[in-house]
């Protein structure tokens, strides 16, 4: 007992540690004050995303491709931290129904078969398990396609 309760707090230790180094890190991936340079955006090392704005200052010149590719680099950041809070829901969502695929009796006898795990949880339990996550990600979609609180600022 003394040896599982050590197991478990060394675990949630390891964990915090873990999340700790990554939100760290993280941090420099992020656009954050315009006067001090990010990793990846406007004035750090790999200029990549933009930090302010919907689309380039001037436009002039550029090709529709081009006009397009700028905006869509805008929209990643904004993106990205909207979506980012949902990840972790659908993460569990996705869990709880391969574990509850997985208890099922088909797997049971597709494994008493002789199948290869790989061929038991990709060609049996993934297909079931993804329906239940592809309604979930459909209603999400319905939502965020009516819901008006979505629809940010122009």
């Amino acid at each position: 007992m003394l040896l599982y309760l050590l197991k478990r707090i060394g675990m949630a230790i390891l964990t915090l540690f873990v999340i700790l180094f990554a939100s760290y890190y993280l941090v420099w991936l992020a656009p954050g004050d315009p006067t001090k340079s990010s990793f990846f955006s406007e004035g750090g090392t790999f200029a990549i995303f933009p930090i302010k704005g919907i689309e380039a200052s001037s436009t002039w010149g550029l090709g529709t491709w081009q006009i397009m590719f700028d905006t869509a680099m805008h929209y990643v950041l904004p993106v990205f931290c909207l979506s980012y809070a949902g990840f972790a829901g659908l993460s569990r969502y996705a869990r709880a129904g391969m574990l509850d695929v997985i208890r099922q009796d088909y797997i049971r006898t597709a494994r008493a078969k002789g199948l290869s795990e790989h061929t038991v949880i990709f060609k049996h339990a993934f297909r079931n398990a993804v329906l239940t996550l592809g309604g979930i990600l459909a209603a999400d979609l319905l939502y965020v396609m009516v819901d008006p609180r979505i629809r940010l600022e122009k």
